[in-house]
């Protein structure tokens, strides 16, 4: 349940228009391999676009979530509905480098999907890179696998809410 505080002094709650510039910041500082892996591409900033989705949207139709530490956001993890497949969402995670294999990016995930669960949606997709697929299976957790597939540089993976 959202917001959530946990051990550590750790936040987890709904975005809101007052992240974007926090989020913009976590994006800057985030390397270059994270930021590759998480946006397929070199990205240095956040779409205009992107960040609307983010900061702007209700959750029925963008469901974005931000991980707080210290009064600093160190990830965050949001999903969308896939355009002409009804029931089907997009996940996507950021965990900034050293609060990495701390459990945020499987709390995000699973926080997202109870959420998009409870709107209705049946289907969650992630698109991974290669290199990061042993990394990302432990975080989809015991969902069931409906579908895998090889896209370019990236691995694909649909599992059921």
């Amino acid at each position: 349940m959202i917001p959530q505080l946990l051990e550590r002094g750790v936040l987890v709650r709904r975005a809101s228009p007052s992240d974007a510039a926090a989020l913009q910041a976590l994006v800057s500082r985030s390397d270059v391999m994270s930021r590759y892996s998480r946006f397929h591409g070199a990205v240095n900033r956040l779409p205009s676009s992107y960040l609307h989705l983010l900061v702007d949207r209700p959750a029925s139709e963008h469901d974005a979530l931000v991980v707080e530490c210290d009064g600093r956001i160190v990830a965050f993890g949001d999903l969308g509905p896939v355009p002409n497949e009804p029931g089907v969402v997009e996940v996507g995670i950021l965990v900034e480098t050293p609060y990495r294999r701390q459990g945020l990016a499987r709390l995000l995930l699973d926080e997202l999907a109870d959420r998009a669960a409870l709107r209705g949606m049946h289907v969650l997709r992630a698109l991974v890179l290669h290199d990061h697929v042993a990394e990302v299976r432990p975080v989809l957790g015991d969902r069931p696998v409906l579908r895998t597939w090889l896209d370019g540089a990236a691995h694909g993976f649909e599992v059921g809410l």
